[in-house]
């Protein structure tokens, strides 16, 4: 028998962020757009089955709050066998004990099982948010946040540690990025070093590493570097992903990342000695001026 393809999806359901980081890959901001409320519920429904990791990320989804806990409605009503519902965010909204009990009970009666803090670095603390300030590690000492979780958990007295209710985890962008929207601008020693395609590591086998833009196109990384394998608002991911393995262009990039697509196109020029997310756009930016180049992997 076939094994059953399976997904982790990080699904961006806005640009919109309260935040302004000079670090986002993606340029998020106030003025950001976000999804249609409509055209969510068009992507849940083409979503597979085998969905692991469904990831509702930004921009900062609390931005949108109504639209996030419209999404997570709706992912928890398709009753996914395998899920696990993740929700990522700066944690701009921790306040007093009270107010982040509400927010975690909500979420998990909404079927999250974790939250991911993503503010563990500079780049966010010259923003605003503080993680010491909003006391977001739980296992440092007890704060809102902490209390709020034990309050939760003190709910479900038969569960045997405090974070098999909804687990949180808390981190960081570090000191060194990818070059990818604001962070374009940033030096050259704040660029991540020799960072391999992730298209080339995320997508092997049987699983399959996707993520989703407000605009519901597919892209097989979460860096968005490849371009568009089209849009899940309109088709399957099942279908859109079967067509991108079979598209020569994609699959020199799934097998050996955009080092290979390089040198099978003649662009060895191309390949930076920094990392892979800048040859994929030097490659792009170079077929789109020299189409004809395609045909030397048809």
């Amino acid at each position: 028998m076939k094994d059953e393809k399976t997904y982790n999806v990080y699904f961006r359901i806005t640009d919109k962020c309260n935040l302004e980081c000079k670090h986002c890959c993606y340029d998020c901001g106030p003025k950001g757009d976000s999804m249609l409320s409509s055209n969510i519920k068009k992507v849940v429904d083409n979503i597979p089955a085998g969905v692991k990791d469904f990831e509702l990320t930004g921009g900062e989804p609390f931005v949108v709050k109504p639209l996030l806990y419209e999404a997570l409605s709706y992912i928890q009503s398709k009753k996914f066998p395998k899920i696990s519902v993740i929700v990522q965010t700066n944690g701009f909204w921790i306040k007093d004990e009270d107010s982040n009990y509400k927010i975690l009970k909500e979420l998990c009666d909404l079927g999250v099982n974790y939250i991911d803090f993503t503010s563990n670095d500079e780049f966010h603390k010259e923003q605003g948010i503080d993680i010491n300030k909003l006391h977001m590690n739980v296992n440092i000492l007890p704060s809102p946040l902490g209390k709020a979780l034990d309050r939760l958990n003190d709910e479900f007295p038969g569960l045997e540690n405090r974070y098999s209710k909804i687990g949180l985890h808390l981190r960081g962008a570090g000191k060194r990025v990818q070059p990818l929207g604001r962070a374009k601008s940033l030096p050259i020693e704040m660029i991540h070093p020799f960072y391999p395609c992730l298209a080339n590591i995320n997508f092997y086998g049987q699983h399959k590493d996707v993520t989703i833009d407000p605009q519901g196109n597919v892209y097989l990384c979460c860096w968005q570097g490849p371009r568009s394998i089209g849009s899940v608002i309109e088709t399957p991911l099942e279908q859109l992903v079967e067509d991108a393995e079979n598209d020569p262009i994609t699959k020199a990039i799934i097998d050996g990342g955009p080092q290979k697509l390089a040198k099978q196109i003649g662009m060895v020029s191309c390949i930076s000695g920094i990392n892979d997310c800048i040859t994929c756009q030097k490659i792009f930016a170079e077929l789109d001026r020299r189409p004809k180049a395609m045909e030397a992997v048809k």
